[in-house]
Protein backbone atom coordinates (compact mmCIF):
# COMPACT_ATOMS: atom_id res chain seq x y z
CA UNK A 1 0.00 0.00 0.00
CA UNK A 2 1.64 3.42 -1.18
CA UNK A 3 1.90 6.62 1.36
CA UNK A 4 -0.94 8.69 0.47
CA UNK A 5 -1.23 12.08 1.87
CA UNK A 6 -4.52 13.34 3.90
CA UNK A 7 -6.04 16.40 1.88
CA UNK A 8 -9.29 18.10 1.99
CA UNK A 9 -9.76 16.06 -1.74
CA UNK A 10 -9.32 12.84 0.30
CA UNK A 11 -11.86 13.77 2.91
CA UNK A 12 -14.34 15.03 0.68
CA UNK A 13 -14.36 12.37 -1.41
CA UNK A 14 -14.96 9.85 1.47
CA UNK A 15 -17.62 12.46 2.73
CA UNK A 16 -19.59 12.77 -0.17
CA UNK A 17 -19.06 9.25 -1.73
CA UNK A 18 -22.04 7.59 -2.91
CA UNK A 19 -23.39 3.87 -3.00
CA UNK A 20 -23.29 2.09 -6.34
CA UNK A 21 -26.58 2.33 -7.96
CA UNK A 22 -27.26 -1.87 -8.17
CA UNK A 23 -27.02 -1.72 -4.74
CA UNK A 24 -29.10 1.24 -3.92
CA UNK A 25 -32.05 -0.05 -5.96
CA UNK A 26 -31.46 -3.30 -3.93
CA UNK A 27 -31.34 -1.41 -0.32
CA UNK A 28 -34.55 0.58 -2.04
CA UNK A 29 -36.89 -1.92 -2.80
CA UNK A 30 -35.97 -3.77 0.55
CA UNK A 31 -36.79 -0.58 2.49
CA UNK A 32 -39.46 0.41 0.45
CA UNK A 33 -41.34 -3.65 1.78
CA UNK A 34 -40.04 -2.69 5.18
CA UNK A 35 -42.27 0.58 5.30
CA UNK A 36 -45.31 -0.38 3.50
CA UNK A 37 -46.63 -0.68 6.84
CA UNK A 38 -45.34 1.28 8.95
CA UNK A 39 -41.74 3.05 9.94
CA UNK A 40 -38.80 0.79 9.72
CA UNK A 41 -37.21 1.11 13.49
CA UNK A 42 -34.43 0.10 15.49
CA UNK A 43 -35.90 -3.15 16.68
CA UNK A 44 -35.95 -4.16 12.51
CA UNK A 45 -32.52 -3.64 11.73
CA UNK A 46 -30.75 -6.84 12.24
CA UNK A 47 -33.89 -8.17 10.32
CA UNK A 48 -33.02 -5.65 7.11
CA UNK A 49 -29.94 -6.44 7.33
CA UNK A 50 -29.86 -10.10 7.05
CA UNK A 51 -32.66 -9.78 3.93
CA UNK A 52 -29.20 -7.85 2.54
CA UNK A 53 -27.02 -10.62 3.47
CA UNK A 54 -24.85 -8.34 5.72
CA UNK A 55 -23.40 -11.06 8.40
CA UNK A 56 -24.40 -10.30 12.13
CA UNK A 57 -21.31 -9.38 13.13
CA UNK A 58 -20.93 -6.18 11.24
CA UNK A 59 -24.57 -5.21 12.16
CA UNK A 60 -23.97 -5.94 15.77
CA UNK A 61 -21.41 -2.88 15.68
CA UNK A 62 -23.59 -0.12 14.68
CA UNK A 63 -25.64 1.79 17.86
CA UNK A 64 -28.94 3.42 17.06
CA UNK A 65 -27.35 7.09 16.79
CA UNK A 66 -25.72 5.69 13.52
CA UNK A 67 -29.32 5.22 11.94
CA UNK A 68 -32.03 6.64 14.20
CA UNK A 69 -33.56 9.81 14.28
CA UNK A 70 -32.48 11.88 17.28
CA UNK A 71 -34.30 10.55 20.30
CA UNK A 72 -36.31 8.14 18.50
CA UNK A 73 -36.17 4.49 17.26
CA UNK A 74 -36.98 5.48 13.75
CA UNK A 75 -34.52 4.49 10.95
CA UNK A 76 -33.27 8.14 9.39
CA UNK A 77 -33.34 7.33 5.43
CA UNK A 78 -30.68 9.14 4.83
CA UNK A 79 -28.10 7.75 7.82
CA UNK A 80 -29.62 4.26 6.64
CA UNK A 81 -28.37 4.87 2.91
CA UNK A 82 -25.14 6.28 4.14
CA UNK A 83 -24.24 3.74 7.07
CA UNK A 84 -25.46 1.19 4.39
CA UNK A 85 -22.93 1.70 2.10
CA UNK A 86 -20.12 2.49 4.48
CA UNK A 87 -20.59 -0.80 6.10
CA UNK A 88 -20.13 -2.87 2.77
CA UNK A 89 -16.74 -0.75 2.63
CA UNK A 90 -15.60 -1.83 5.69
CA UNK A 91 -16.26 -5.04 4.56
CA UNK A 92 -15.14 -5.19 1.99
CA UNK A 93 -11.67 -3.44 3.74
CA UNK A 94 -11.52 -5.68 6.74
CA UNK A 95 -8.29 -6.65 6.78
CA UNK A 96 -6.98 -3.70 6.37
CA UNK A 97 -9.45 -2.11 8.93
CA UNK A 98 -8.38 -5.43 11.58
CA UNK A 99 -4.80 -4.98 10.93
CA UNK A 100 -4.27 -1.72 11.65
CA UNK A 101 -6.98 -1.29 14.59
CA UNK A 102 -5.31 -4.36 15.96
CA UNK A 103 -1.87 -2.63 15.99
CA UNK A 104 -3.28 0.62 17.13
CA UNK A 105 -4.80 -1.62 20.53
CA UNK A 106 -1.73 -3.41 21.18
CA UNK A 107 0.49 -0.56 21.46
CA UNK A 108 -2.18 1.37 23.65
CA UNK A 109 -1.76 -2.03 25.87
CA UNK A 110 -6.07 -3.07 25.10
CA UNK A 111 -5.69 -6.08 23.99
CA UNK A 112 -3.24 -7.44 26.65
CA UNK A 113 -5.72 -5.39 29.49
CA UNK A 114 -8.91 -7.12 27.91
CA UNK A 115 -8.04 -10.01 26.07
CA UNK A 116 -11.35 -11.59 25.75
CA UNK A 117 -13.01 -8.85 23.84
CA UNK A 118 -13.21 -9.56 20.15
CA UNK A 119 -11.09 -7.30 18.30
CA UNK A 120 -14.37 -5.34 16.73
CA UNK A 121 -15.78 -5.13 20.16
CA UNK A 122 -12.91 -2.70 21.30
CA UNK A 123 -13.14 0.91 22.42
CA UNK A 124 -9.87 3.13 22.89
CA UNK A 125 -10.47 6.21 25.42
CA UNK A 126 -8.34 9.12 24.76
CA UNK A 127 -6.04 7.76 27.74
CA UNK A 128 -5.79 4.61 25.71
CA UNK A 129 -4.66 6.57 22.21
CA UNK A 130 -2.30 8.70 24.35
CA UNK A 131 -0.51 5.18 25.05
CA UNK A 132 -0.26 4.58 21.71
CA UNK A 133 1.09 7.53 20.51
CA UNK A 134 4.00 7.02 23.10
CA UNK A 135 4.79 3.97 21.77
CA UNK A 136 5.31 5.91 18.05
CA UNK A 137 6.84 9.15 19.74
CA UNK A 138 3.94 11.16 18.89
CA UNK A 139 3.52 14.75 19.94
CA UNK A 140 0.75 14.37 22.69
CA UNK A 141 -1.21 17.48 21.97
CA UNK A 142 -2.78 16.36 19.33
CA UNK A 143 -4.86 13.31 20.91
CA UNK A 144 -8.15 15.17 21.94
CA UNK A 145 -8.45 16.35 18.16
CA UNK A 146 -7.20 13.20 16.75
CA UNK A 147 -10.17 11.70 19.16
CA UNK A 148 -12.32 14.09 18.15
CA UNK A 149 -11.76 14.33 14.82
CA UNK A 150 -12.45 10.33 14.50
CA UNK A 151 -16.22 10.77 16.50
CA UNK A 152 -17.17 14.13 14.67
CA UNK A 153 -17.04 15.64 18.64
CA UNK A 154 -19.79 13.20 19.89
CA UNK A 155 -17.87 11.06 22.21
CA UNK A 156 -14.21 10.30 23.96
CA UNK A 157 -13.67 7.20 23.04
CA UNK A 158 -13.57 5.24 19.39
CA UNK A 159 -15.01 2.23 18.19
CA UNK A 160 -13.92 0.23 15.65
CA UNK A 161 -16.14 1.91 13.58
CA UNK A 162 -15.15 5.18 13.88
CA UNK A 163 -11.07 4.04 13.00
CA UNK A 164 -12.74 2.27 9.88
CA UNK A 165 -14.28 5.86 8.99
CA UNK A 166 -11.06 7.73 9.72
CA UNK A 167 -8.98 5.35 7.25
CA UNK A 168 -12.04 6.03 4.75
CA UNK A 169 -11.06 9.72 5.65
CA UNK A 170 -7.62 9.09 4.90
CA UNK A 171 -7.93 7.78 1.77
CA UNK A 172 -6.80 4.51 3.14
CA UNK A 173 -9.90 2.28 2.08
CA UNK A 174 -10.66 1.12 -1.57
CA UNK A 175 -14.11 2.07 -2.74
Amino acid sequence: MGKKSLSYDTIDKWEHAHMPYEIEDEVLNLYVKFTEESELKWVDIALFYEQLEVPKEWVSLLEPRDLCIDGLEVIDFDKLMDTTYRLLIFMDNAAIIDKQWELLLRYSGRMEQFPNVSLRKHVLSVKDVQKAAVQVDMDQSMIVSMVSWATNGERVFVTYIDFAHCLGKMGVLRY
